[in-house]
């Protein structure tokens, strides 16, 4: 009878934890998802197709683009964007952004208006339209057009570091022979 007391009572606190598990975990999985859908998607500016073909008829009557006038984008039609948006102070991504459409004065969508410009598709002389720029070209180019160079580290000449060992000397802080020349006792000093 005892048996039967214990195994019941262990079959019923398996049972309540195993419920207790089951309720605890799917809690967590149900609050990342809350918190993705509080978190609101920026909204991605797109041309429509009109927007494009009139886009290639502009750019065609200006010489820019050789291509047909299909309202698709090509190698070649991203080119000539670029070439537009570099001639009239814009960022050069090579896409139809709100900036590029509006120069461009080309008319936008009711949804395309309520999408606010991207001030970082308007050049603004920094490196910011350089960066923009080199996500669409080769990593070797990248390199060259990324932003300023850094200057070159400084490195004193030997008129330079003889006026400091004889600096040094004066202080009492290197004894070795104000030479110009670079020894560890120099270093230390």
């Amino acid at each position: 009878m005892l048996k039967r007391l214990f195994l019941l009572l262990s079959i019923f606190v398996l049972t309540t934890t195993a419920m207790f598990a089951q309720g605890s975990s799917a809690t967590p999985a149900a609050t990342p998802a809350a918190a993705s859908e509080a978190k609101p998607k920026k909204p991605v500016f797109r041309s429509t197709k009109d927007q494009v073909k009139e886009a290639q008829t502009m750019l065609k009557g200006k010489k820019m683009f050789d291509g047909e006038v299909t309202g698709v984008s090509s190698p070649e039609w991203k080119t000539a964007v670029k070439a537009y948006q570099g001639d009239n102070g814009l960022t050069k991504s090579g896409s139809l952004n709100r900036a590029t459409l509006e120069k461009m004065g080309i008319a936008l969508t009711d949804k395309q208006k309520e999408i606010p410009v991207n001030p970082d598709h308007i050049a603004s002389g920094d490196s910011k339209s350089t960066k923009t720029e080199s996500k669409t070209e080769t990593k070797t180019e990248a390199k060259t057009t990324d932003g300023p160079k850094r200057p070159a580290p400084f490195s004193a000449n030997k008129d330079q570091i003889t006026a400091l060992q004889t600096k040094l000397k004066e202080a009492k802080l290197f004894d070795g022979a104000a030479d110009g020349e670079r020894s560890d006792s120099f270093k230390a000093a």
